[in-house]
């Protein structure tokens, strides 16, 4: 039977000892004491002074999680780390007598199953290191680790919720030296442990108490600056770039959080915690995790890391924390001596020690599928416009859709109109019509509503990605860099053709066809003044073109491969559970489950190709169609016929992308089917529901818009091939 150690010092100080009494209970069930024994714990005066030398190697650290950094320079000092280790077990090892049986007492439990707490109010004591005891380097404590635990506390009125994923509600606060990218790209890692995550970056007060109070979760974790008191009671953390969130003043959305949403464990892996785990424990919180004095954000990272690696691999919770501070120990302590030692558990006695296969409550045993877990759900929220933001926050907003569709339209209406009408430029008119900016005007609020409208609403998440410069946390085959590149490459390249076309090109070659007859001595006022007005309305349609572009071809690279993910995901999912010994129904309906996630995405994906191609196709049949009918002429000037190409082109693109995902569509369905045949399920039902023919058919059903895109494309193919008169 496990065993729960209580150890209290309460009264006393390091000059005169403190008094001390042990209790040990059983834990796994939770029974009343068993073995009761008071002590004295003899003085040691010089401990304080060598814990402050330790600490002082951690207050200057300039990349440390804590925001107010000292400007003395203070180069590390490995030996006060070793000695203050060497004197801790000198003490702790004393032979005095009302010490000693206390030590007797745990060194006969090594070989149980243990939690160890330590209640204790002394400062200076909640800093000690006391996992450095050589005691606990002994049999089963080799296995846990010590944790801080209140003099007062109570059981949360609600304990575990119900639920088939571990819900995690990450903060990212504000941190500009900080790699908290490095956070959320582990915290993403645990998508293959039936994970959920929210992300809120930088919100606000009232943000973060909502979250708390409306849902509930498994795990709080933030990342970035905090501090506490001298005393180590009261506890802040930096939630943005403005405003410092202190525990108390989310004591009321903490409470609901606890007591009646079923929190169980707070992670701040930020700096100087003790502050915040003290409160969290007066509010009845299961267990946290702290540092206790300024860490490195390199080590703050790495804690975060293996921790979750060993917890969320069914190891438990005191184990984990045990694992990753030996990880710390190796790869830093020479850098950065008894750094292992800052992380620290806060235990409300009353609960247990966890582990996440308890905190999962699925339809589905995780023993009949031991390496197959669903894919990781992230939500991101955030109130600050930053590069620190999700990757994909909302770029665009409807009032923000509609100003800048304002400010679009007006900059090329008066762009236009300046070009046409106020420059009495009579080769000009004779090149575009008298009328022409009419067309022209048209042709750019078709473009401006219909892009502005499709990146709002349907590649948002995914122009914010590209224009952010951020790179996607997992791009192993750098296809998402060497986009990127291109598009900028081809941007500045037409950019340049732009502009040396308005500049040079254009005016000279409008010269040249109308010199003879318009014979004018101001060639700048005839020539070169209407192209430089023509410019802005020319850079518009440019920039909007690259925004569609970049935005949607961003996104159809994230698409092709998130099916790709899927499609692997299942064939692994299929081959493994075909290994298994024991194949039934449930296996079968599991599989079913994540197809049709995959036929979801499938559906969606196409849905959103669909809607720009039509806008593609309404764009095309616009300059294949409008000049003839408006000027009775049949050809198309050569920049348009350029225009017109790259339409075609990229709907051409929409298009293959759209019967690939039919094709691998198909494929997918073909794997399945023949998956699902080895196991007690109805594929034959599957097969009917889920046909490639039944797809497509739900498919056009939703879009309704795909027929008449691919009226319009047809329309304006023949526009285009049409015979001169």
């Amino acid at each position: 039977m496990s065993k729960l150690v209580i150890l209290m010092l309460q009264e006393g100080n390091f000059q005169q000892g403190f008094r001390a009494l042990l209790q040990i209970r059983g834990d796994d069930p939770p029974t009343e004491t068993q073995i009761q024994i008071p002590g004295i714990l003899p003085p040691a005066p010089e401990i304080p002074e060598l814990l402050n030398r330790w600490r002082s190697n951690f207050q200057c650290v300039k990349t440390s999680r804590l925001e107010a950094i000292s400007s003395q320079v203070v180069s590390p000092d490995p030996q006060v780390a070793e000695e203050l280790a060497s004197r801790l077990n000198e003490w702790l090892n004393s032979g005095d007598k009302q010490w000693r049986n206390i030590r007797d007492l745990l060194l006969q439990n090594t070989h149980e199953q243990t939690r160890i707490l330590l209640e204790t109010e002394d400062i200076h004591l909640r800093r000690i290191p006391w996992h450095t005891w050589d005691l606990f380097a002994q049999g089963n404590y080799k296995k846990t680790d010590i944790a801080l635990s209140p003099r007062s506390y109570q059981r949360p009125n609600r304990e575990i919720f119900s639920s088939k994923t571990i819900k995690i509600l990450a903060v990212l606060g504000y941190a500009t030296h900080l790699q908290l990218d490095i956070d959320r790209q582990v915290l993403e890692g645990l998508g293959d442990r039936q994970g959920e995550l929210t992300i809120l970056q930088q919100p606000t007060p009232e943000q973060l108490r909502q979250f708390l109070r409306q849902q509930s979760w498994h795990i709080f974790f933030f990342a970035g600056h905090s501090q506490s008191d001298e005393q180590g009671t009261i506890g802040s953390f930096k939630l943005n770039k403005t405003e410092w969130m202190a525990i108390a003043d989310l004591k009321n959305a903490l409470d609901i959080a606890i007591n009646e949403n079923g929190l169980q464990l707070a992670i701040f892996n930020s700096c100087d915690g003790l502050g915040l785990a003290n409160q969290l424990t007066q509010l009845h919180l299961p267990q946290s995790i702290v540092m206790r004095e300024p860490v490195p954000d390199e080590v703050a990272t790495k804690f975060l890391q293996e921790f979750l690696w060993a917890f969320a691999n069914d190891e438990s919770f005191y184990a984990s924390v045990r694992y990753a501070r030996g990880v710390l120990e190796d790869a830093f302590h020479q850098q950065y001596p008894g750094v292992s030692w800052l992380p620290v558990i806060s235990q409300n006695p009353s609960g247990f020690s966890p582990t996440w296969q308890q905190w999962l409550n699925s339809g589905v045993s995780l023993d009949v599928f031991p390496e197959v877990y669903p894919k990781v759900a992230v939500n991101y929220l955030s109130n600050y416009p930053s590069n620190d933001r999700p990757l994909d926050a909302e770029i665009i907003t409807p009032k923000i859709a509609i100003k800048l569709g304002i400010y679009l339209s007006t900059i090329s209406t008066v762009s236009l109109l300046s070009s046409y009408v106020l420059v009495n430029s009579q080769p000009w008119r004779a090149s575009f019509g008298e009328q022409g900016w009419i067309i022209e005007l048209a042709q750019s609020m078709i473009l401006i509503v219909g892009i502005i409208y499709l990146i709002a609403s349907k590649f948002s998440q995914e122009t914010r990605e590209f224009f952010s410069f951020r790179l996607p946390l997992q791009d192993p085959l750098g296809i998402f860099s060497l986009f990127r590149l291109f598009i900028t490459l081809f941007s500045l390249a037409v950019a340049g053709l732009l502009l040396e076309h308005h500049l040079w090109t254009g005016p000279n070659t409008l010269y040249a066809k109308y010199q003879l007859e318009f014979p004018i001595t101001d060639i700048f006022l005839t020539y070169h003044l209407p192209y430089l007005l023509y410019l802005p309305y020319s850079t518009i349609n440019f920039g909007l073109a690259v925004w569609v572009f970049a935005g949607a071809g961003y996104a159809a690279i994230k698409d092709l491969l998130l099916l790709r993910s899927q499609s692997l995901n299942i064939k692994y999912q299929i081959e493994s559970l075909g290994k298994s010994l024991i194949k039934n129904e449930a296996m079968g309906e599991h599989i079913i489950e994540v197809f049709q996630k995959y036929c979801y995405d499938l559906i969606y994906l196409i849905k959103r190709y669909t809607s720009l191609f039509s806008g593609l196709a309404t764009v095309v049949l616009f300059q294949t169609s409008i000049y003839q009918f408006y000027t009775g002429q049949n050809v198309l000037s050569e920049a348009a016929k350029a225009w017109v190409w790259i339409g075609v082109i990229v709907v051409a693109i929409v298009l293959m992308i759209i019967f690939w995902g039919f094709y691998h569509y198909e494929t997918v369905f073909q794997e399945t089917s023949h998956g699902l045949s080895k196991f007690k399920v109805s594929y034959q039902d599957f097969e009917t529901q889920h046909n490639s023919w039944n797809v497509v058919k739900r498919i056009c059903r939703a879009n309704l818009s795909i027929y008449l895109g691919l009226f319009m494309f047809f329309l304006s193919l023949i526009f285009v091939f049409l015979p001169k008169n």
